[in-house]
């Protein structure tokens, strides 16, 4: 007959184990569009073994047991690009999320007026790092 004991986890493991559901939640959430986000990727290394890497034990998370379990997610500062192009940074001010990506002075998108090459033109105009024929995608 084997011995079975109940360890109970360290603070340290459970912040760990934490912030490791909140990971594989946002990665969940957001697979289809990590396609390329990691250049260059070793052999044999996937997007997300790369988005743990970057990421685990960097952005304190902090849930409960019963929010961790039901595979909560929460907005924190991941890193999700990594290569030559520039990461575009994401954080959160008050109730607003607020982008490194520039608009020009007074340019305002309209909700069926504002073409995509419109927005494209603009952004390039002012983002020095983004580059013609470069395809960003963005959540909103």
């Amino acid at each position: 007959m084997a011995n079975t004991t109940t360890k109970t986890p360290s603070q340290a493991q459970m912040a760990i184990r934490i912030q490791f559901s909140n990971i594989a939640s946002t990665y969940q959430t957001m697979a289809a569009f990590f396609d390329g986000a990691y250049t260059p990727k070793p052999h044999l290394v996937n997007n997300y073994n790369l988005l743990l890497k970057y990421n685990l034990n960097k952005a304190p998370v902090y849930f409960t047991m019963s929010e961790a379990e039901a595979k909560a997610c929460v907005v924190a500062p991941y890193k999700v690009t990594q290569g030559t192009l520039r990461p575009i940074k994401l954080e959160v001010r008050g109730d607003m999320l607020i982008s490194s990506i520039r608009s020009p002075e007074g340019f305002s998108i309209t909700e069926d007026v504002t073409t995509l090459g419109e927005v494209s033109r603009a952004l390039l105009s002012v983002n020095m790092y983004m580059k013609e024929g470069i395809k960003y995608l963005f959540l909103t």
